[in-house]
């Protein structure tokens, strides 16, 4: 049997700040190329924000996450999810 890939799907998030990227298989690991261009994306975002918020989500159900995916939307609030590791690089770096 050969590997699972899930369809390439385009993400708009060139207007977040972020280069469009293709998902093959989401349960690889991430390249070192990836995190890079990731933590200089996070470091742009940084730099030009005036207010930072930081939360889990645990605990949410999906339907709640995309109900405040939405109103924060609605709002023109950015809502980003990134690894901890890979923010700590970026604040350390903005």
């Amino acid at each position: 049997m050969g590997a699972l890939t899930a369809p390439t799907q385009e993400t708009k998030l060139s207007s977040l700040g972020f280069e469009p990227t293709q998902v093959f298989n989401d349960s690889m690991a991430k390249t070192r190329q990836q995190k890079e261009t990731e933590v200089q994306a996070l470091t742009e975002r940084l730099q030009r924000m005036k207010v930072a918020v930081f939360a889990t989500s645990a605990g949410l159900k999906v339907k709640d996450m995309t109900a405040l995916r939405s109103q924060l939307r609605q709002n023109q609030i950015d809502f980003v999810v990134a690894k901890k590791t890979l923010l700590k690089r970026a604040l350390a770096a903005a």
